[in-house]
């Protein structure tokens, strides 16, 4: 494993039982990554979001992944624990789930990564972009927008959000 600094990213999924679902990423460093992937489940756009942050952040961090849904974050502890997907027919987006789930254990398997709960919806300035972040881009697509024109209202979420922590002690 790789020695730099550990670079804090929060984590969120978006989701409106429709077909397809919003997933972000936020660093406390400005970087960021918001996308959708075809399925209603929250919890595939929780673990994609997940996923993403771990595959495209920077390759020099260490990570602390922090993410507001315990279901995500248990079955990624369950998976790397005893390194296996349990198989779970009949759950609704089951394929999905096992299909990210695998490819986040590949990306772990890289490099160091640090998974932690945090409450959604209470003033953590990473989660709340985050959870912006994957609001717009679900909206965005099922509204039908145009995807290129959503990188003005991110860099809104993302400036606003690194201004608010730059005011943390």
């Amino acid at each position: 494993m790789n020695s730099g600094r550990t670079l804090t990213i929060a984590t969120d999924g978006s989701s409106s039982n429709r077909p397809v679902s919003g997933w972000a990423w936020m660093a406390e460093d400005g970087s960021y990554r918001a996308g959708t992937v075809a399925s209603s489940t929250i919890l595939v756009a929780e673990l994609q979001a997940i996923y993403e942050a771990i595959r495209t952040s920077a390759a020099s961090s260490r990570l602390r992944i922090l993410s507001d849904s315990k279901p995500a974050l248990h079955l990624i502890d369950e998976t790397l624990r005893i390194g296996v997907i349990r198989n779970r027919s009949g759950v609704r987006g089951a394929k999905d789930t096992a299909l990210v789930l695998h490819r986040i254990a590949v990306q772990t398997a890289r490099r160091q990564v640090r998974f932690e709960w945090v409450k959604g919806h209470s003033s953590n300035t990473l989660n709340d972009a985050a959870d912006r972040l994957a609001f717009q881009a679900r909206r965005c697509a099922q509204l039908g927008g145009d995807p290129a024109r959503l990188g003005v209202i991110y860099d809104r979420i993302v400036s606003e959000s690194l201004a608010h922590l730059a005011k943390k002690p």
